[in-house]
């Protein structure tokens, strides 16, 4: 393949082929980061119904320059270093969600679902419906209105209310708080008792 073909067709594929896993927990997935990860095992942990088969490591967009001396393997190493790199790829069978995993999701992961989602398109990359898709432990509630007006998928994961046995002190040390069952007698003077 030419440089003017491996060019045309940075256009139309990811820069390497898209390699299928089931989604099983791995401990670490290519492209995404440490926080991003630890919420990506808490929803595979739920047991997503119909899940078959996760993408990792998708890059999509990148630039090939017009270097006829380098190597086919060169190009795509360019290709994929400067293209947008997915969370994951899920296929449910009848569609596929383009995943931006984020703790705390705000709009720059609207617009990384739906950027991702649109080069997915535009390359082809199946004929299933491709669904944006924002997988979170927290969002502030604009972003339910946000996602809701533009069609995104919102997986917002449960988040336990943390408890005193979840704080990083061990119970009844000086360090950890105290469990009061009522409030402390302030002296009229306004001095707190020590």
């Amino acid at each position: 393949m030419d440089c003017g073909q491996l060019r045309a067709a940075a256009l139309a594929m990811p820069a390497y082929p898209i390699e299928w896993v089931p989604p099983a927990l791995l401990g670490g997935y290519p492209n995404m980061a440490r926080r991003d990860a630890v919420i990506w095992e808490a929803w595979l942990r739920s047991g997503p119904p119909g899940l078959l088969a996760v993408a990792y490591n998708v890059s999509l967009g990148g630039v090939v320059p017009n270097q006829p001396d380098h190597s086919e393997a060169q190009l795509q190493g360019w290709a994929y270093s400067s293209g947008a790199k997915i969370d994951a790829l899920c296929d449910f069978g009848t569609h596929w969600w383009v995943c931006e995993v984020k703790p705390s999701a705000t709009l720059g992961a609207v617009g990384q679902a739906l950027g991702y989602t649109l080069l997915a398109e535009r390359e082809a990359l199946t004929d299933l419906v491709m669904l944006p898709t924002i997988i979170t432990d927290s969002v502030a509630a604009y972003m339910l209105y946000v996602c809701e007006q533009l069609d995104l998928n919102l997986v917002l994961l449960p988040q336990p209310v943390p408890t005193l046995a979840d704080l990083p002190y061990p119970v009844g040390t000086p360090q950890a708080p105290e469990v009061l069952d009522e409030l402390p007698d302030i002296p009229a003077t306004g001095e707190y008792p020590v």
